[in-house]
């Protein structure tokens, strides 16, 4: 195995341990003592119950080289989406009809120019490809009438991608570039925000925006310290959310939703131009994709 594709592997692995790791006995989860530390900040309770998730996107994707000095422009193109993994619904948190979501999975991506409605058009350099990896996600949610649950949500994963660009530019500069992408498997990581309302007790309805990056070639050391800076963020805002939902049932559930999709939006808008911001590095291919679809939860 190629050095690029073994980071990836460490990389996926570590991201699964670092979302939630456990004894699995059935259906059941038990905490394990890694994770005891975070007891008093998270108040975890020593079991809870993973369901099986399925879930379908299709969105619409706009794509993108944030250079200065790249003229070309590159056909918008059509999301597919499949998920598969586990989920778990912590109601024990302190808070009446407050409860937090966390889920892993793994997703099998498809982004097409002519997967598309009949009447849209085709404007630009089209492109075709498709993407796996590993997405970690978690929030807080309100309880309604009749226990409908709406769920506020962060995601945060790694993939790798395939691309193929259909066109050549006629702008040789441009093509050299479209060439570090072209054909090739290329490491990349994404971020995702969204509502989940759950209109059945096994359907869910999604609505999100992702934004992921194609990296041009393989930089572990700066994709790492990158992605740790945006972690110590995300991770204190969790611990300020479970701390203080008690006092702000009402307010704190919208409140790290919003806290946590601004620092990604603020990371991954500088990282349009600066891939591994605030490191120096190289410019990525961006997908911006705004998508609805169904989790079917088991």
């Amino acid at each position: 195995m190629r050095f690029k594709y073994s980071i990836f592997l460490c990389l996926f692995i570590s991201y699964y341990c670092y979302g939630y790791t456990g004894n699995k006995d059935g259906d059941t989860v038990e905490v394990t003592s890694f994770y005891e530390w975070l007891n008093e900040a998270y108040k975890y309770p020593k079991k809870l119950i993973n369901y099986t998730l399925l879930e379908i996107n299709y969105g619409y994707s706009l794509v993108s080289i944030n250079d200065t000095k790249f003229k070309s422009n590159l056909s918008p193109v059509f999301c597919s989406e499949f998920k598969y993994g586990f989920i778990r619904i912590n109601d024990d948190i302190g808070a009446n009809n407050r409860f937090y979501v966390a889920s892993e999975n793994v997703f099998v991506s498809s982004y097409a120019a002519h997967f598309k409605p009949s009447d849209s058009k085709l404007k630009g350099i089209t492109t075709d490809g498709w993407s796996f990896g590993f997405s970690f996600k978690n929030g807080f949610g309100y309880e309604f009438w009749d226990d409908r649950k709406l769920t506020l949500y962060h995601t945060g994963s790694l993939v790798l991608s395939r691309i193929d660009v259909e066109l050549e530019s006629p702008i040789p500069k441009d093509e050299k570039k479209l060439d570090d992408f072209d054909e090739k498997f290329r490491f990349g990581s994404s971020f995702e925000c969204g509502a989940n309302f759950e209109v059945f007790n096994f359907m869910h309805f999604d609505l999100a925006y992702n934004h992921q990056l194609v990296f041009p070639g393989s930089y572990f050391w700066g994709f790492a310290g990158s992605s740790l800076l945006e972690l110590l963020f995300q991770r204190g805002i969790d611990y300020l959310a479970m701390r203080h939902l008690k006092d702000y049932p009402d307010e704190m559930p919208a409140a790290n939703f919003i806290g946590k999709n601004l620092i990604s939006v603020m990371f991954y808008e500088l990282r349009r131009k600066n891939m591994h911001w605030p490191l120096k590095s190289d410019i990525p291919l961006n997908y911006d994709t705004f998508k609805i679809g169904f989790t079917f939860i088991f």
